[in-house]
């Protein structure tokens, strides 16, 4: 993807401590209800790239769980 490419998709940054984390996608500047409807419909659709995502936000949670005691 080019840099001109990367302009025209809305991006976020936030920071947690010294980690910054930069968010580039249209779901960004959607409410909370169309994100909720974008995941479903993709979800149902099969989408690989998300479906890799919530396994690896599923593997971080569940370590750092582990870590916590808490699992």
């Amino acid at each position: 993807m080019s840099s001109d490419q990367k302009k025209d998709i809305p991006s976020k940054t936030y920071f947690y401590g010294k980690t910054k984390i930069t968010i580039v996608s249209p779901l960004v500047n959607m409410s909370s209800e169309e994100r909720v409807a974008w995941f479903e419909s993709e979800w149902e659709k099969g989408n690989l790239i998300l479906k890799d995502i919530v396994d690896a936000a599923s593997d971080c949670l569940r370590h750092a769980r582990k870590e916590d005691g808490q699992g």
